[in-house]
């Protein structure tokens, strides 16, 4: 399931010079490659600065963080978003305020933004799930003057009105994990702006507060992308494109042979955006049982979330219950990812839409 190992093989030869290339340069941290790097995306993304770090979760963190956000200030974000947007506002202090997502694209609903923001909003974290970006339109008109934090890790190389995602926002954060669609060979992340103010403090922050050397000007933190993953993901980053079309491509499959089918609702793309299908992702209430048949012949899926944020145990102190947001409880219930590996070949897709379909015989 969305596994890129097949890329890993076929641009072997690639990835192995990239690794003879930093070994043999003694310097694995903070270097050339990186730097390259960072170039090459704040390129792609259309921004003037993009900054390497450790991971997704410190890319939200320090974003958040160049804010200057304050304990107690709320930050108003989707209901159904991956917890670790949620832990990184917690780990401010600041309070997250969730806000239901659309029914059909599945991201942040802009008129359930508006109706949330108070006096105490002072950020607005905009998760792009699936493969598509929020309607960012109709976000930034809500929003007025408050910022937004682009969370773009699922939809590296969507756009929205021939945007890319991850320039909306003041500050922007993604991952690299290794399934994402741009991911490295382990795990890394990046902030990306167009404020020098903001790139300048986050230069600081990922590096203990140090722009020279033993001269500490904040208390930061080591978040730091290393030379490796940054020589992979700059040959990962050219065939990104690619990469998206074959997606895409299966999803277009996917949607021609299993409409009409039960009750599912199949990926929606807003007509002024692109769908990178990170996920292929299936509403139905037989979710489970379909589930159960796939897994049953060979066919592996994953459940993208089994339970949303204010629902884990780790956030009930924040005075949630079942029913509080009803829609992304039943996203939790009714959603399947399809399996969307790299080089997808036709039989491949084919089977899994096969075995759906004897499925929905027997139902």
């Amino acid at each position: 399931m969305n596994s890129f190992q097949s890329f890993h093989l076929e641009h072997q030869q690639e990835l192995q010079a990239a690794f003879e290339r930093v070994l043999k340069s003694g310097w694995f941290i903070m270097g050339a490659e990186l730097a390259t790097f960072e170039t090459q995306l704040a390129r792609f993304v259309g921004v003037s600065h993009c900054l390497g770090v450790g991971n997704g979760y410190d890319a939200l963190w320090l974003s958040l963080k160049s804010l200057d956000i304050k304990p107690h200030q709320e930050v108003i974000m989707p209901s159904n978003a991956y917890i670790a947007a949620v832990n990184a506002v917690l780990a401010l202090g600041a309070k997250p305020v969730f806000v239901e997502p659309e029914l059909i694209s599945y991201n942040l609903c802009a008129k359930a933004l508006q109706e949330q923001l108070t006096t105490k909003t002072v950020a607005i974290l905009v998760v792009h799930l699936y493969g598509q970006t929020a309607n960012m339109a109709e976000i930034l008109n809500a929003a007025g003057d408050i910022p937004i934090v682009e969370d773009f890790a699922q939809a590296h190389g969507a756009t929205f009105m021939g945007q890319q995602a991850g320039s909306f926002g003041l500050i922007n954060a993604t991952s690299f994990y290794p399934t994402k669609n741009l991911g490295a060979l382990g795990d890394g992340g990046a902030v990306l702006t167009n404020s020098e103010t903001l790139a300048q403090r986050v230069s600081l922050l990922r590096n203990y507060g140090s722009q020279e050397k033993n001269i500490h000007e904040l208390v930061g933190v080591n978040s730091r992308l290393d030379e490796l993953q940054a020589a992979f993901l700059k040959i990962k980053l050219t065939y990104l494109q690619g990469l998206i079309q074959l997606r895409q491509l299966a999803a277009q499959t996917y949607t021609r042979e299993l409409a009409g089918i039960l009750d599912f609702e199949l990926p929606q793309t807003h007509p002024s955006a692109t769908h990178t299908y990170h996920q292929f992702v299936l509403r139905t209430k037989y979710r489970d049982a379909l589930k159960l048949f796939l897994q049953e012949n060979g066919i592996n899926t994953l459940i993208h979330y089994p339970k949303p944020p204010h629902l884990q145990r780790s956030l009930l102190f924040l005075g949630y219950s079942e029913g509080s947001f009803p829609i992304s409880e039943s996203f939790s219930r009714e959603f399947l990812s399809l399996p969307l590996p790299y080089a997808i070949q036709s039989d491949e897709v084919e089977r899994t839409i096969g075995y759906i379909q004897r499925f929905a015989k027997q139902v």
